[in-house]
């Protein structure tokens, strides 16, 4: 929605130099912050599957499972949002552009902040994802159920395996290839301490670079659940079993509709004494 409304204002040409800092600051707040969640998101995901899948008899985690993720999603939410809360202050855009969203003045303070934000909502939950990922498919691959011995239930379980393994790779690839160009852009205007209009001024293709970058980068929000669709089998099941529970509303109406049947026999007002 924030980004919807930054374009339309773009579009309409309404936006001065105060108007464009602060549509900036709301679109990119939002898109990092929701970028951060979705990382750290599947972070929790892959946590919760290596309980489930390598340790499924720890007791801990079978009697705090749900207490575990409430709180491990209330961190996520805390930590994006204190995360991207100086991108309040600091993003802004120039009186001789104010349609580009950027960092001005580029301090070391402000260098700082760039390497600490690119290392929690990127390098940390890659990092994660690879190793938990990792030891996912590396079990996977290794684990055979005892007293397995009748082949079509083996050829079964090598296909789920591969299933499995196929969707595990692919969304940790699709979070990572998506996003590192992004990072990488962030971390060279850290160290040179140069903003969006300095490298556009200084080299065309590096600024394009940066450009679609962030483009890229801030898209997975919207390619999140396809991703999943696309590579979750689970996901994939529930999410056409409920567009067919809500699909069919006339059905659900002509099955719930209730027939009232009156009487047609006149009632007796009167009552006569012999």
């Amino acid at each position: 929605m924030a980004s919807l409304a930054g374009y339309i204002q773009i579009a309409n040409r309404n936006l001065d130099y105060n108007g464009g800092a602060f549509m900036c600051r709301m679109v990119l707040f939002f898109l990092f912050a929701s970028f951060g969640v979705s990382m750290m998101n599947l972070c929790l995901i892959g946590i919760d599957r290596y309980f489930i899948i390598i340790k499924p008899l720890s007791l801990f985690y079978r009697n705090y499972k749900i207490y575990v993720l409430v709180l491990g999603e209330i961190a996520i939410w805390i930590s994006a949002v204190a995360t991207n809360a100086p991108i309040l202050d600091y993003v802004s855009v120039h009186h001789s552009d104010n349609l580009l969203c950027d960092i001005p003045n580029i301090t070391t303070s402000v260098s700082v902040y760039l390497v600490a934000h690119a290392t929690i909502s990127f390098i940390i939950p890659t990092i994660l994802i690879l190793l938990i990922y990792g030891r996912i498919i590396s079990f996977q691959k290794s684990y055979q159920r005892p007293g397995e011995s009748i082949k079509k239930q083996i050829v079964a379980e090598q296909i789920k395996k591969k299933r499995f393994m196929k969707m595990l790779t692919w969304i940790s690839v699709s979070y990572v290839m998506i996003s590192w160009p992004f990072f990488a852009t962030i971390f060279g205007m850290a160290v040179t301490q140069q903003s969006t209009l300095m490298i556009r001024d200084s080299n065309i293709v590096h600024f394009l670079f940066s450009f679609f970058s962030v483009t890229i980068t801030t898209s997975i929000v919207i390619l999140n659940p396809f991703i999943y669709l696309k590579f979750d089998l689970n996901v994939r099941n529930r999410s056409l079993a409920l567009i067919r529970k809500l699909q069919p509303f006339h059905n659900y109406s002509r099955k719930h509709r209730l027939v009232h049947v009156t009487s047609a026999e006149p009632t007796n007002l009167f009552s006569t004494r012999l």
